[in-house]
This record gives structure tokens, sequence and C-alpha cells, in this order.
């Protein structure tokens, strides 16, 4: 089941495990004000600084040499520069050329996907931090709150004191030199006095110590490393990528060794290096520490279409006349079939030759996610291509390459390009490569499987709960592809109005076992991927099909679920709670609309859909006496549950989001890398809908979200007593810029502790840190205590997680005195990877749901019919300023991200250089001047 409900929660990342993660505190983490925060720069302090550094950056364009250290031989000398280094320029200090780079293009301006706010750093490690292209080495002074993120602040190399996000950070020594140095090194830009400076000073000769020592360590490793490194690390399929982590890499460049960290840091450098061979993983690299091996074939038609640029050679000029050509063609094509439903066939004779397919491959490359913390050679070689097809008006850029693509026929219109990426994720690591395939042993006695090759015994048949003729509701989206949980409930008749709410899941682990090639492929996958145009399932179909609900009653079989059952109060307090294998009987299938029309529930915003095309309005659903009773009932406890939240002071918010549907599903596509252009026609029909902030907390989908919640506490604490290790989801308190700000939120929540987004703005506020444990930790903002824990259940047929979790808990409920299945070493480790597969699914899912939102938005700017039967709201939009200005070096203008309610989107606003009249939390009436499709869709606003 999907829950959009759980979805706009939080937008936090995961954290493998919180306990972890560091410091809870978001004061600002320097040692040396310990207890304290920086407070956040002023906007006005940011626009004078920013005019600085444009006139600096526009006068040094002309002379490039650096700002910094000067080498030298004399000790006395040194010290002598060094001081110089950390003191530059006290009036005002311009920033070194190496800085500038880092900091003020617009390769990642806009880079939250990229953050890592889950990895704190402690004071005193030794870090690599890199960003546009640009690679630094530093010592970390502390940390600091302000514009909503962490900013680390890092005394570099060179005697700077430079400002980044933890996500920038690839390679860290922790505790490289001790806090009372650290502490006496000050937090500001300049040091303010004697005792600062010279703590700096000892900092950055102890770094030119050790970079003596790396420059040593990397000669070693680079005269070790085999010349045949990537070809003992590529995958032997020529189309495909491998994986590989710097510590394998280490073992083969010299085995059997020791690997001391400066080794291991020398490795990281050397494939940091080697960009063409090897890609740095884009999520959370320092604790994966991980590289894609890139596939031969693309390695192949990188190096040709550099030899064509390199040697100025005429075939690029006869590809792009070629291309010219089909592109006009398939122009006219998409005005002629607009309407039509999408069709795609290839061209009847060949188009394109071996060199013609190299130069596609080439670009195909350019629609991967990337990161600029490597030299990326795309881009000067992307010109060469694209420039003689067009005048292009602009900077050439890889989404251009996208739109090429499409017009050329290689890629359908329609044809997400998320698939690429996640061909490079899913990629095989070195050991599984060249692992022999051996037999699985069995444990047990030889028993045949049925014919679909799951288990023909429950293990837990003697001990499941007969639920008898209690009626079950099961109430999901219209058009669910598997239905997973069923709600009960039942009044205390010695407690009034208190009431016993049972939630009923699916349970496929009935079916199968932990040994089961089934649960091998659902671990890797981790989950089921819901996308907009198809879905990926995690289980096999057949396993689907035994254990949704309703499938086994429809055949006059009982259900087999588990059942997690709490008890609430009137005061919506969780009184007592119980886990069991069960069986029912009685189920009733509902969608959330047909309850909501039939009870007529309060407060449920209506879907809006700005630009028409709105379905029917739903039936209500057929509901007797004793459903009205129960589902008014379990509307009762929903709420109870949730003033309890209230009163708990927790609070939460959101802003309306876009939702897309598509018909027809699947979609046709164009082979991946194919060599010859197809025929695209038409496109699907596609409705586009804004969801009210409140959408998940009301009605009936508020009933299910509240009684899911129930659920994963009462199997956190029904473990918890029995001492039966499981995962737990955990978060910490939401961190404002003041305690003022914190409490003025409070004041303004609704009824269901909404805080309108406008607030959450002015209030600089950054969700907690968020992750997984093993302790029945807090986890705030679902207001669930410390001591409670928060175990996901509920959701066995889509989560590998909950899966795991309901074979924890049988196996207890079947040997309440044996040692658990999984041990807490494996629910660790399983942990972690569960974190990293959610952070990597985010960055997939933000472009996806972005390229539909905006390939919607694009067609209906550019459609040929007009809109005369609708009010065009693209005329009419207002935007709500949603980060600070900041001044773009790169491009010359000032650029903020930009919330726009109307349409339930988020884009980027570009104002003049140096605008000093918006603020954070304006609201201005704009129009959409540009959108961009490509590896990261992004729509770009300017003021009307």
């Amino acid at each position: 089941m999907h829950r959009r409900c759980l979805q706009s929660l939080s937008s936090g990342p995961a954290s493998p495990c919180l306990n972890q993660a560091g410091p809870s505190s978001r004061a600002c983490r320097s040692i040396s004000t310990q207890g304290a925060r920086k407070p956040p720069r002023s906007q006005d302090a940011d626009v004078n600084k920013a005019h600085a550094l444009l006139t600096e950056f526009t006068k040094r364009a002309a002379r490039p040499e650096n700002y910094g250290l000067k080498e030298t031989r004399i000790r006395g000398r040194e010290e002598v520069e060094l001081k110089k280094a950390v003191t530059a320029n006290k009036s005002l200090r311009f920033p070194s050329n190496e800085k500038l780079s880092f900091v003020g293009h617009d390769r990642e301006a806009h880079d939250e996907e990229f953050d890592a706010p889950d990895l704190s750093i402690e004071p005193g490690a030794l870090v690599e931090i890199r960003r546009n292209e640009t690679t630094t080495q530093g010592i970390v002074v502390g940390e600091e709150f302000a514009f909503q993120r962490w900013h680390v602040r890092t005394l570099t190399e060179r005697g700077e004191l430079w400002s980044h996000l933890r996500g920038d950070i690839m390679f860290a020594i922790p505790s490289f030199v001790s806090p009372d140095i650290v502490s006496r090194c000050g937090f500001e830009e300049i040091p303010q006095d004697a005792t600062e400076t010279a703590a700096r000073v000892e900092l950055v000769k102890r770094m030119n110590d050790f970079r003596k020592k790396l420059y040593a360590e990397r000669c070693t490793v680079g005269i070790r490393a085999p010349s045949t490194l990537y070809q003992q690390l590529r995958h032997p399929d020529p189309q495909k990528w491998s994986k590989v982590t710097v510590k394998e890499v280490a073992d083969i460049i010299n085995p059997g060794a020791n690997h001391s960290i400066i080794s291991i840091f020398a490795v990281h450098k050397l494939l940091m290096d080697a960009s063409e061979q090897f890609v740095a993983d884009t999520t959370k690299y320092r604790a994966s520490q991980t590289f894609y091996v890139r596939p031969e074939a693309d390695l192949k038609a990188i190096q040709a279409v550099a030899a064509m640029s390199r040697e100025k050679s005429s075939y690029l000029k006869v590809f792009a006349q070629k291309v010219r050509r089909i592109i006009a063609e398939n122009k006219q094509r998409t005005l002629d079939s607009w309407s039509e439903p999408p069709t795609v066939k290839p061209f009847d004779v060949p188009v394109f030759n071996e060199t013609d397919a190299l130069i596609i491959r080439f670009l195909l490359q350019c629609l991967h996610m990337k990161r600029s913390i490597q030299i990326d050679r795309h881009e000067v070689l992307l010109s060469s291509v694209l420039k003689p097809i067009r005048d292009w008006k602009q900077p050439i850029d890889r989404w251009m390459a996208h739109d090429v693509l499409i017009e050329l026929g290689v890629l359908a219109p329609w044809q997400d390009i998320s698939f690429i990426s996640h061909s490079r994720n899913n990629a095989e690591s070195l050991a599984n490569i060249h692992k022999t395939p051996v037999a699985h042993v069995s444990d047990g006695p030889s028993v045949s499987p049925p014919s679909d090759g799951l288990s023909a015994t429950d293990e837990v048949e003697s001990i499941r709960h007969d639920f008898g003729d209690l009626r079950v509701y099961v109430i999901d989206g219209e058009g669910a592809q598997e239905l997973d949980d069923g709600l009960s409930i039942e009044p205390v008749p010695t407690d009034p109005g208190s009431f016993w709410v049972h939630v009923h899941i699916a349970d496929p682990t009935a079916h199968f076992s932990p040994s089961h090639e089934a649960e091998r492929t659902a671990r890797k996958r981790m989950e089921t991927q819901y996308l907009i145009h198809d879905s990926v399932p995690m289980l096999p179909a057949s396993l689907v099909e035994k254990s949704s609900l309703g499938n086994a009653s429809a055949l006059g079989q009982p259900e087999k679920v588990m059942t997690f059952s709490f008890r609430v109060a009137a005061d919506g307090e969780m009184a007592d709670y119980n886990v069991r294998a069960g069986i029912v009987k009685n189920l009733h299938t509902l969608t959330y609309n047909a309850v909501n029309a039939a009870m007529g529930f309060p407060d449920v915003e209506e879907v809006k859909y700005p630009f028409g095309n709105a379905p029917p309005p739903d039936t209500p659903a057929n509901l007797d006496d004793q459903a009205r009773r129960d589902l008014s009932n379990l509307l009762t406890v929903a709420r109870a549950m949730q003033r309890k939240l209230y009163n708990n002071n927790i609070f939460c918010w959101g802003s309306p989001v876009a939702e897309i549907s598509i018909r027809p599903k699947p979609l046709p596509s164009v082979p991946i890398h194919a060599s010859q252009p197809h025929i695209s026609r038409g496109f699907p029909d596609i409705t586009y809908a804004v969801l009210p902030a409140l959408f998940p907390f009301t009605g009936a989908n508020g009933i299910v979200a509240e009684c899911m919640k129930g659920a994963a506490r009462a199997a956190s604490m029904f473990c918890r007593d029995r001492g039966i290790p499981v995962i737990r989801r955990a978060s910490t308190q939401p961190h404002a810029i003041s305690e003022e700000a914190t409490a003025d939120l409070l004041a303004r929540r609704d009824a269901y502790g909404q805080v309108d987004f406008l607030s959450t703005l002015q209030a600089d506020l950054m969700p907690g840190d968020s992750g997984y444990t093993l302790e029945p930790a807090e986890h705030w903002l679902l207001g669930v205590r410390p001591g409670e824990g928060y175990t996901r259940v509920t959701s066995p047929l889509r989560r590998y997680g909950d899966l795991a979790m309901h074979w924890q808990i049988k196996h207890a409920l079947l040997n309440p005195t044996a040692p658990p299945l999984f041990s807490t070493e494996e629910l660790e480790v399983l942990a972690a990877d569960m974190s990293l597969y959610e952070s990597r699914r985010k960055q997939q899912q933000r472009p996806h749901q972005a390229f539909w939102q905006l390939s919607f938005l694009r067609r209906w700017m550019a459609d040929p019919r007009g809109h005369k039967d609708v009010p065009d709201p693209l005329e009419r939009l207002v935007g709500i300023v949603g980060t600070r200005l900041k001044t773009n070096l790169s491009s010359r203008d000032s650029q903020c991200k930009l919330v726009v309610p109307e349409i339930g989107l988020q884009g980027i606003l570009r104002a003049p250089a140096l605008c000093t009249d918006i603020l954070l939390g304006d609201q201005l009436p704009v129009k959409l001047d540009q959108i961009t499709l490509g590896a990261t869709p992004q729509m770009w606003f300017e003021r009307r």
C-alpha cells in the first residue's frame, strides 16, 4: 500500500543507526563555543559580501594566479608566510580562486539531494571536501546551523576558513588533532587575536606535513597499482556497470597488507582522479566508499568522442547534418500526432552507422545523475557534439542531450530516464561477479514443494488466533496493486470511550521462509518500486497474489494475517497492546474516497485539478449500520490519537503536492542504448492533481495512517517487553532558529497539529535527525516517546524490513526461549543497508516524479490546440520564496528556491545579481520561464 500520508510528514534523511550519528544537539557544535549557536548570517551581510565576491571574481578572470601559501625551504620564512595566509586582508578578505570555484558556480547551488545531514563530523577531524570539481583538505573546527541546514566550518590547507555542507566531505580522518588546539582556533573567517592565529598556523603546519606524507603514499600506491586495474574491476559484460569499494581496491594493490588510514586515503584519491573509469557513489560516498566501474562500451564511446573533438574531426558536422534532418521530421510528427495514444516503431531502414552509435552512446551517458566531485570530461565533449546541431542561445548543459535524444527518436518523449541511473545503482559488486555458484543445502528433511515453489506448510498454524466473524475493513486507494492491511475495532465494555483496534497485516511469511530464493530477491530489491508509469514488485507475483488480503476470501478460505492490536483510551493514550498470528474471515474492501463520500467525514479537503481532466465524483460506499458505527469509532480513535500528539507539543508541516497519474500502462519504450532511432507518435493521457497539505490527516486517510502508526508502536513495545531485537525508526525534534520560534510554531498549529509552510520558513525550520536504531528510541515527529520505539511491520508485501520483522516476531512467538532468528549484528547490517537504499531511492524518486510533472507542464505550454476550455493556471502563479537568495558567480545572477502551492511544485527563481528586495517567505507573482528535463528536471521562474 502506498502511504502518501507518511511520506508527507518529513523529508528528513535516514541515518544507518541513529545512536551513531553524533550529538543530537542542534546548537553550534564548535568546541570553543559549547552550548552556544553561531547566529545565522543576515541577508544584507550576504548581499554585501556577494557584491565584493562578484567584483573580485570578475577581476580574477584575467588574473588566474592563486592566493595562499608559497613554498619555502626556510622554516622561519614559512612561519611568516603561514601567519600572512591566515590573517590576510582583515578588512575585506577575498577568497582564493579555489574557494570561489568551490562556492561560486551553479552546478550544485540547489543540491539538497546530495547533502548528508545525518553524517555528522566531529571537530578535529581532517577531511577532504569536494564540490564543483574543486578539492581541498582541511581540519574541522565546528558546525553551525543556518538557513535551514547544517554548515561545517573547516580550516583549509591554505589557512582559509570554509563553510560547506556535510555532504561535501568525501573522506575523514577522525581526531587528527586534539580538541584543545581546535578550541583555540575560533569560529570567524579571520582570527580575532594572537591565540587564534597561532592555533591556525599550527594546524596548517600539521596539514602541510600530512600532505607530504600523503604525496609519498600516493606515489607508492601509483607504482603498485597494476596497469590492468580497470580491466580487473570492470564487469565482464561490456554493457554493464560493476562496483567496488576503496578497501577492495587497496587489497588488490597491496594484497594481505594491514592498510593504514593514509594508504586508504591514497587509494581513494587514485580512484577519484581516474574519473573516466571510476565514478564515485553519489549517495553518501563518505559512508559507502564505493565506486561504480564504467562499462567498457561506455568508456570506448567517451574515448571516441574525445578523439573526434581533439582532432576537430569533420565527422561531427556530418553527424549534425544527419541529426538535423531526423529532428525536423520528428518534430512535425509530434505535432501531427499530438492527441494520439503513445506508440513506437523502429525505422524501416538503417539510419546510424557504428560511429553514430558511439556518439549516441556518449549522449546517453550524459543522462546519468552526477555530482561534480570528480573531473568530468563530458561537459567539454558535450559542447563538441551539440553545438553543430543548433544554436542553443545559452551555455551547453546536460539536459540538452536529453532533448536531442528525444527529438532524434533514440528515446520516446515519455521515456523516463531514471532507469539509466538505476542501472548503475544496481551494479554488481566485485565479489558477486567473480563468485562461484554453489548448490543450496537444506537443513531439514526433503519436502516436495508446491508447483509455484512456495511452502505448503504454515509453521505458526497451531498458534494462530481465529478472529471469527469480526469485521475487517480493508481501505485503500482506487486501483491499489496489493492489499496488505485491514482494520477491526471493538469497544471495551468496562471502559467507556476505550477501544481495541486490531491492525491485520497480510502474511507472506506464511508461504515462504528466509532460506527461499524469493527472500534473496526481496533483500536485494529492498522494496516495491511504485513508478508513475509502472511498478517493480519486491516479491514474485504468485506470492503477492497468495498473500494479498481478499484473494483467499474469494476462494472461500480464511486470510492468514499478523495482527498488531492496541487499546486506546478516550484521551488517546495507548493503554495496552498485543501481537498475534491470526486468521480473519469477514473482509469488507473499500476505497478512501468511497468511505469519505459515504460517511461525510469533516475537514476532508478536496483534491484539486488545476488543468482540468478531473475524474467523476466517487460513488459512496454501500455501508450498513454496523459498518457506519465501526468507521465512526475508528475516526474517534484516530482523532483522539491526533489530539494526544497535539497535547504533547508535536507539530508537522507540509505544502500542497502534485500527483501524476497516466494511462495506458505500461508504456511502449525504446530499448536502452538503441543504435537506431524509432518513430514515436502521441503521448500518454496525464491527469495532474494537487493534494492539499492536510490530505493525509483527515477522513479515511487519517484513520488508516493513525492505525498504522499505532501498530508500529505496539510491535516495538511488544518486542521490547520480550527482549526480541528488532529494527526501529527514530527521529529527533526539528530545529528552529530559536526557542521563541519553536513556541510560535506550536501556537500556529491547527487541530491536526499542522503548521503552515510559510511559518516554517520564517522559523528556519529543519527536520531533526532520523534513522534506524535497535533501541526503543523517540520518534518525535510521530509522537513516539523515548522507551516506546517504532517498528515498521505494516507493509511486508512491499518493504523487506517489514518482512524481516515478521519472521523475527513469528520465530519468537513459536520459540519464546530460543535465540532470535536474526542476531543483533545481522539487524545492524540490515539497518545500514536499508538506510543507504532509502537514500538512493529518494535520489532517484525526485527526478522520476519531476520528469512526469514537468513533462506535463511542458506539453501544456506547447499545446498547439491552446486551452480555451479551462483558464490557464500558469498565468496567475504566486510563489513563496523558500530559501535565501544566493549569488551565482557563474551565471551572474541571484537564485533561490520557490514553492508554488497552486501547482504543488518547487522550482528556482532567477533574479538580477545583487537583488536586495526578495526575502525568505515573500509571496511573489511569478511566471514560468523555462523547463529543463534531463537527469535533474528543473523549472525556472522570473518575477512578473
